[in-house]
């Protein structure tokens, strides 16, 4: 009897410890979120706003955008505009990626930061998917950015 009763002690314990990681993680995962938002979208580094600017500005002009995703990696046979533009643009893919990657993972918390920039999240795939679709082209590689464009699909 004294070792049914151990065993049970034993097994709610772990029940115990098991949720208690669970909703560590859970709270984890939104903090993340909020440090993540305080620290880049609301007060990003100096630099920052204009590499978005410049971003956005090749991905609204075909002509700016084009060479750019078509290019070979590197920066030969680009101008100097065209090798800010063209580091401007994959930095801020790759920032929407990064931020697309956490949230499937479970390091960022879905609700908070698609209630925080969900709609511009969205819009930023729409503005950004016909460029993204011919990076893609251009290097026979399908899986580029593939993360931004599920969760901006999956967004209402």
């Amino acid at each position: 009897m004294m070792d049914f009763v151990n065993t049970a002690i034993l097994l709610c314990g772990l029940l115990v410890a098991w949720r208690t990681l669970i909703a560590h993680r859970e709270l984890s995962a939104k903090r993340a979120a909020l440090d993540f938002v305080a620290q880049f979208e609301v007060h990003p580094g100096p630099e920052w706003p204009n590499i978005v600017m410049l971003a956005i500005e090749a991905i609204d002009n075909r002509k700016i955008w084009g060479p750019l995703v078509t290019h070979e990696p590197g920066s030969d046979g680009l101008s100097e505009e065209q090798v800010k533009q063209k580091f401007a643009l994959m930095s801020w893919l790759n920032h929407m990626e990064f931020i697309a990657t956490a949230i499937h993972t479970g390091a960022l918390d879905r609700d908070f930061y698609l209630t925080w920039y969900g709609k511009a999240y969205k819009k930023y795939w729409n503005r950004s998917s016909e460029c993204i679709r011919a990076y893609r082209a251009s290097r026979s590689n399908s899986s580029a950015f593939v993360e931004f464009e599920k969760l901006a699909q999956s967004i209402g």
